[in-house]
């Protein structure tokens, strides 16, 4: 029986049950990261159609498809080609967890298919040749260890590259995290440790580490950890986190303040309120999990008790204390959390660099947690720019603070003169579209023009050490200019 309907704004398998379509939404998500091969989650929708709302059947269903992957793995490794048999664990790793995700309480059944995906994950993190993947323990809290997947960075000569924590939410995790844009923060320059956190896959499946509103215990952890590594720059390390993460990454980035940078990828701000709706409604809202799956995930006997715990996921009070720079990006047609909760969340927030980033549904990324729409876009590539300007760079200056939106003007990079060959300046042209024009000194007084070097879309700061940077697309044939959108800004250069 479907907890509610959903709806015809974004890309709906079973257009009578929000729970199951916000899952296929998820997975299609995941094909762009080789999560899954559309064909095949098409074969088990056409099945999970004849049972429609019966979690038991979907939990079968996936495990049939996840069963079949895994053997097209173990047999292209028995041939050697480990790079199709890595490709095969990843997708299997995702149908068993996909397929676990709705079975509570948690049985012998649903633990062995997570379990299942785990390995074959692992088996991926082995076999593939790109990226390096490590799996680790991040001490925590005495004896206990947080699971997660050190990602190393690629496209960069340092050292001590960046590095992003990447928190999951309510019902994700750390593998179905990597399928959702960790590829995309690595390509860029940036390490990231993926996490299981408290109330979340291994942590709370095998090792009981409930949820709790003191999130930031595991963000310092994390911090810890990293602070340990020869091979990553602590000191520039921002955090991210994803659905029910809206909580975790504020709270985070308010109380460690180690963290340089917070990506909130959708907003909480009274998450007791959000429970306390949810359950009046005896739960015929739109959810994500069965609303059984909060009592477990805090260790609750009833549902009393469940709102109880809840009572401290309350961000007000919280993220007044934040200082570094904060993106939040979140769903103007979200079914699960409003619209007023994000502006609750982002009016809060102490940060004095903070951006609002509300995808529309023409946009894409208007609903829960993932771009999957009938738009252009999403929330996934917003949050991995931000976090590459705020990891390379330090002090950013807002367009919407220099211009006014719908003037003409120009705004000069601090420092920069435009009588000089190596000065860059902007034209603002109207709301949300600038223009670059100048030239960029590659260090030892050879200018480059923009266009010579950016055609490809690439940041310049890939190319030119020392230089000026930039970041954005370059139109087409707009030889020479860089069109920057949204929240795109000039910057400086980060201190080392």
């Amino acid at each position: 029986m479907a907890d509610a309907p959903a709806s015809n704004t974004w890309f709906t398998y079973f257009p009578k049950d929000y729970r199951w379509s916000s899952a296929i939404c998820g997975m299609l998500t995941g094909a762009r990261w080789g999560g899954t091969e559309i064909g095949e989650v098409d074969q088990v929708g056409r099945r999970l159609a004849r049972k429609m709302g019966d979690d038991n059947h979907w939990f079968r269903e996936w495990v049939r498809m996840a069963d079949r992957v895994r053997e097209l793995g173990r047999a292209a490794e028995r041939k050697g080609n480990n790079i199709s048999a890595g490709e095969h664990y990843k997708r299997a790793c995702n149908y068993y967890q996909m397929a676990e995700r709705f079975r509570t309480p948690k049985d012998k059944k649903a633990l062995d298919a997570f379990r299942k995906g785990v390995n074959c994950f692992h088996r991926f993190a082995r076999l593939t040749d790109q990226p390096k993947i490590e799996i680790v323990e991040v001490p925590f809290e005495g004896r206990k260890k947080l699971p997660g997947y050190f990602v190393h960075a690629q496209n960069t000569r340092k050292a001590k590259p960046p590095v992003v924590v990447f928190f999951d939410g309510l019902d994700i995790t750390k593998e179905l995290q990597f399928m959702r844009g960790v590829e995309g923060l690595v390509r860029r320059g940036m390490s990231c440790l993926v996490m299981d956190g408290p109330g979340t896959g291994e942590a709370i499946r095998f090792r009981k580490i409930y949820l709790r509103p003191d999130y930031e215990t595991a963000g310092s952890a994390a911090l810890d950890y990293l602070e340990k590594r020869k091979d990553v720059n602590a000191k520039k390390a921002g955090i991210m986190a994803v659905s029910l993460g809206g909580y975790y990454a504020p709270r985070i980035a308010s109380l460690e303040r180690r963290y340089k940078a917070c990506v909130a990828w959708g907003a909480i701000w009274d998450y007791y309120a959000t429970w306390k709706k949810r359950i009046d409604e005896s739960f015929k809202t739109e959810l994500s999990v069965p609303g059984h799956h909060i009592e477990w995930i805090l260790n609750a006997k009833t549902l009393d008790e469940a709102l109880e715990k809840l009572d401290g996921f309350r961000l007000d009070g919280v993220v007044q204390k934040m200082r570094c720079p904060f993106l939040l990006t979140h769903g103007a047609d979200d079914k699960q959390i409003s619209l007023k909760d994000a502006r609750a969340l982002y009016n809060a927030v102490g940060s004095k660099d903070k951006t609002m980033k509300v995808f529309s549904v023409a946009e894409g990324g208007a609903q829960q947690g993932h771009p999957v729409h009938l738009g252009e876009g999403g929330e996934h590539p917003h949050a991995v720019h931000a976090l590459h300007r705020h990891a390379r760079r330090g002090h950013v200056h807002h367009l919407a603070d220099a211009v006014p939106a719908g003037e003409h003007g120009v705004l000069l990079d601090r420092g920069a003169d435009p009588s000089r060959p190596d000065s860059l300046h902007q034209v603002a042209q109207g709301p949300g579209v600038v223009e670059l024009q100048g030239q960029l000194a590659a260090g030892a007084g050879d200018p480059h023009q923009l266009g010579d070097r950016l055609l490809d879309g690439r940041d310049v700061g890939e190319h030119l050490e020392g230089a000026h940077e930039v970041e954005g697309v370059v139109g087409e044939g707009q030889s020479g200019q860089v069109r920057l959108r949204d929240v795109q800004a000039l910057v400086d250069r980060a201190p080392q």
